[in-house]
C-alpha cells in the first residue's frame, strides 16, 4: 500500500505537470502530503528527493503566473528572483534532516 500511495503522488504530479486536466482541485501540495506520509521506506533518499522536486515545481510555477506578457525588466527580475526564491524554499525546511523532511 505505501509504494501505490507514493506512486499516486508520483502520477498525480505528472498529471499537474501536463496541464491537469484531470486532476481537480489535487495540486502541489497534496502531493507533498500523499508523498510524505510514505517516506518510511527510503532507503536512498529518493522519495525526498521527490518531495523537493515538487516544491521546486511549485516555486516555479508561482514565478511563471505572475506574468503573462512580461517587459524585459521583468523577465530579468523575475530570473534574478528566482534561485534566492529557490534557495528559501529549500532552508525554510531545512531542520536538520534530509532535505528538511522529518
Amino acid at each position: 500500500p505505501d509504494d501505490v500511495r507514493f506512486s499516486t503522488a508520483v502520477a498525480g504530479f505528472g498529471q499537474i505537470l501536463g496541464g491537469g486536466l484531470y486532476t481537480g482541485e489535487f495540486g502541489y501540495e497534496d502531493v507533498i502530503k500523499l508523498a510524505k506520509a510514505e517516506i518510511s521506506d527510503n532507503q536512498f533518499g529518493y522519495r525526498n528527493e521527490f518531495v523537493q522536486l515538487v516544491r521546486s515545481a511549485e516555486v516555479a510555477e508561482s514565478f511563471e503566473q505572475e506574468v503573462e506578457n512580461p517587459t524585459p525588466e521583468v523577465e530579468l527580475r523575475l530570473f534574478l528572483d528566482m534561485p534566492t526564491a529557490l534557495l528559501r524554499t529549500r532552508s525554510a525546511y531545512n531542520d536538520g534532516t534530509p532535505f528538511g523532511i522529518p
